[in-house]
């Protein structure tokens, strides 16, 4: 074991901390979980870093590009769940040579040397390490400018010892292969810095338009006076490897140009410290359009202006006894549903699905952000009803990828949406705003987009009433269940009913009777026939394929039962309660792992073309049976809202281990591999077939579970619930939890509720000006504060 193991033993894997910038976290070792990342975003890049020092970052332009890549030549594609890092994997990296020769690395890699002392802390806006080795001290930082695409490093140098030290210092940072077309680098002294460039490859005429305005140069700047540098890959290596490369073990470097050669950028810096003395060094990296930019950009050498997300003023904020909750609510899930609503992704088209999920996020956060991006999803909506693949989020965008593929379910998130949005703002308004579609210019209000949307869903089943599923819903892989345009959908089925029984309450609640019990009546037709001829005895079926079979049925040796169903029809509310039990039982027994609920199990081990692509994926990973935590948050506000139909509270332990589970604790974090800093897309499933990889991170923190998991939290654990201008509060606490506060805007009030168990169940509050009806409270005025006390059942 080594020495870097060894001095953290006795220490936790990772701490929660407040700093000056808030909270943060900090991982003690590089060793215990080497690909543990954080990230940083603004609205024109994201950046994630590992502990280690290896890098992603992506900006945009206004499609995502990167600025530094790998040593071959990359697809473009879409961030990847479990990225693969590697020796010559694009990073940040800073040589350290001592006087006499020896040589090591921050944060850790390339020269993987044992350190005297380390920490990786992900704050709110920054990533930062704390080091020391050899007496001396190391601080080095990295946060994004404010408004462009920009990597702002620095590093403070304490001299701890009684000595005078000299020190080599080479900032190495990778710019990698970005063209076969035309790439080369150098050293700009105007600058104090290295500037890469490039042609992203094209063919076609018609594409050099855009070339011609895309940012294919890579800055790399510095405050300090530079001894020397290298642009060339090859030449800075040389006869060794980035672990210990030439260049650093000569007095200087080669002073290279790259020349259509694979290009880098590496500066020394020559220090002197004396005894407790301290020297600072910054450095700008990121990309820019010309020598031009690139001197503008400089200019922020000195600034230091970071990026400061509309996460800080956060939604709601949570005393509960667990602490693991209590730090994601109020520190990390706000800065992920942040992100998500002011970087799309990265994208320029995101899929409906994706958008108005990540922009229930937005509700909370921002409202008229809110509202602005549903009118704009709605204004590209089909005058048939039909919602489009992906929203086009400019001019210019046009669909890519996955959504030239036409799946079926687009139309459904519309309903969550509004109705959350009602509930939170109660701007009833807005369903009388006027917007136009698509594919015509005539424009009709919100309330008429919306029937039409449900219109859709109804008129898209098949001779039986179940929903037809094209090439995917949700699980945009089961792309060959209805591709002969006969197969269906229970989940999707579920799922319109879902959203016809929302689009029913909102009627009623306008007062629109006559429309709201004819939703009401189809919502049940869906629930009747879902439970006519997918109900397998102890659970729903997934589907039907074109060829007229069921699958996610229990005679499935693979596949036998997803999870999905199970939520949405319980949301939709098509079960007894007793075959809710069932379904919970079931669902406990052959989903539930130590590491969360899989989506589905077993994990499909071969290709099965009645289903899909999704079957070759491998076992446990993504939709093929992992932990997954989109669906499992569904599940989660599933259980919760059965409490609330059913009058029941006996699943409130499921359902609050349903949502702790998706946290990384001290107790597992080396088994995920991650820090708690965000709720990954999926840990690996397949438990009982492939334990030995089971519940390791994608380490991917774009998901769709962020807004359902807050909403979980806020209307199923606290049992929030706000209705035209009135809040209804029935908690559904853990049994072993005996109190716990929220803190939460209502109606643009200040309240505090707190709760507790006792002898009889009691709502009160310190304002004589609220009314209380049972658990119903109204009378809220805006910008006061309130203190509500809720008494539960013991």
């Amino acid at each position: 074991m080594s020495d870097a193991v060894t001095q953290n033993i006795n220490k936790p894997i990772f701490s929660y901390e407040k700093g000056t910038g808030g909270a943060e976290i900090r991982l003690h070792s590089p060793l215990s979980m080497p690909n543990a990342t954080g990230y940083l975003w603004n609205k024109k890049m994201m950046f994630q870093m590992t502990c280690r020092g290896y890098a992603n970052a992506l900006h945009m332009q206004p499609e995502p590009a990167k600025y530094a890549y790998g040593q071959s030549f990359e697809a473009k594609t879409f961030m990847q769940p479990e990225h693969h890092y590697y020796s010559g994997h694009p990073g940040r990296f800073f040589y350290i040579k001592l006087s006499n020769s020896d040589i090591f690395s921050l944060p850790y890699e390339p020269t993987r040397q044992t350190l005297d002392k380390f920490a990786f802390i992900q704050g709110q806006d920054t990533l930062r390490w704390e080091i020391e080795h050899a007496n001396i001290q190391f601080t080095l930082r990295v946060t994004l400018a404010d408004d462009v695409a920009l990597e702002d490093w620095r590093l403070d140098i304490v001299n701890k010892s009684n000595n005078e030290i000299h020190l080599d210092i080479y900032p190495c940072f990778t710019i990698g292969y970005a063209s076969w077309m035309n790439q080369s680098a150098r050293f700009v002294p105007e600058l104090n810095g290295i500037l890469g460039e490039y042609i992203t490859p094209y063919q076609k005429a018609k594409d050099y338009p855009k070339i011609k305005q895309s940012m294919d140069k890579t800055l790399f700047i510095a405050d300090s006076p530079i001894e020397s540098f290298d642009t060339s890959t090859n030449r800075f290596l040389g006869e060794g490897h980035m672990h210990c490369p030439d260049g650093v073990k000569h007095s200087s470097l080669f002073n290279s140009t790259a020349l259509y050669e694979t290009p880098i950028a590496v500066l020394q810096h020559k220090i002197r410290l004396e005894p407790r003395q301290q020297k600072k060094l910054s450095w700008l990296f990121g990309p820019c359009q010309s020598e031009t930019h690139a001197k503008t950009l400089s200019n922020r050498l000195q600034q230091h202006i970071t990026a400061k997300p509309s996460y800080l003023k956060q939604g709601i904020s949570i005393q509960t006894p667990n602490a693991d909750l209590n730090h994601m609510i109020n520190s990390w899930l706000p800065r992920q549903l942040s992100y998500h609503i002011e970087s799309n992704r990265l994208t320029t088209d995101p899929q409906t699905r994706n958008f108005l999920q990540d922009h229930l996020s937005s509700i909370w956060l921002n409202p008229t952000l809110a509202k602005r991006n549903l009118l704009l999803a709605l204004s590209q909506q089909g005058k048939n009803g039909a919602m489009p693949d992906g929203i086009l989020l400019h001019e210019g965008a046009e669909l890519k990828y996955i959504n030239q593929v036409p799946h079926s379910d687009h139309n459904v998130w519309l309903f969550p949406f509004v109705e959350l949005y009602l509930s939170e703002t109660n701007d009833f308004s807005i369903l009388e705003t006027t917007v136009g579609f698509g594919d015509s210019d005539h424009e009709s209000t919100v309330s008429e987009h919306l029937e039409l949307a449900c219109d859709y869903l109804w008129a898209q089943r098949d001779h039986r009433g179940l929903s037809l599923i094209q090439q995917g819903d949700w699980c945009d892989p089961m792309n060959m269940v209805g591709i002969q345009g006969r197969g269906v959908s229970f989940w999707l089925t579920f799922a319109s009913a879902y959203a016809f029984g929302i689009w029913s309450k909102i009627l009623k609640t306008t007062q629109d009777t006559i429309r709201a019990a004819k939703w009401h009546d189809y919502q049940q037709i869906l629930n009747d026939t879902c439970n006519t001829l997918g109900w397998d005895g102890d659970w729903y079926a997934r589907g039907i394929t074109d060829d007229d079979e069921h699958f996610g049925i229990s005679r499935d040796q693979e596949g036998q039962i997803f999870l999905n169903p199970q939520a949405w029809a319980m949301l939709s509310e098509a079960p007894t309660p007793e075959q809710a039990d069932k379904m919970v039982n079931a669902i406990e027994s052959k989903l539930r792992t130590p590491f969360g609920y899989c989506m589905l199990a077993p994990a499909y081990t071969h290709m099965d073309e009645r289903i899909g692509r999704v079957t070759q994926k491998f076992p446990g990973t993504a939709e093929n049976g992992s932990v997954y935590n989109h669906a499992a948050s569904f599940y989660a506000y599933a259980l919760y809202q059965q409490a609330k139909i059913n009058n029941t509270n006996k699943h409130n332990d499921i359902a609050f281990e349903v949502l702790f589970s998706m946290l990384a604790t001290d107790s597992d974090c080396l088994k995920r591999g991650q820090l708690p800093n965000f709720i990954p897309n999926y840990y690996r499933g397949a438990y009982h077939q492939l334990p030995e990889a089971a519940g390791r991170s994608s380490q991917l923190f774009n998901t769709g579970t962020c807004a359902w998991y807050y909403r979980s939290v806020i209307e199923g654990l606290f049992g929030i619930k706000q209705s035209k201008g009135s809040l209804t509060v029935k908690p559904n606490l853990p049994s072993s939890w005996t109190n716990a506060s929220i803190s939460k805007k209502i109606f643009g009030a200040n309240v505090r509720i707190n709760i507790k168990r006792g002898a009889e169940a009691s709502v009160s509050s310190d304002s004589n000006n609220l009314q209380i009806e049972g658990s119903h409270i109204s009378g809220f005025e805006a910008k006061k504060t309130y203190l509500i006390s809720v008494i539960i059942n013991e």
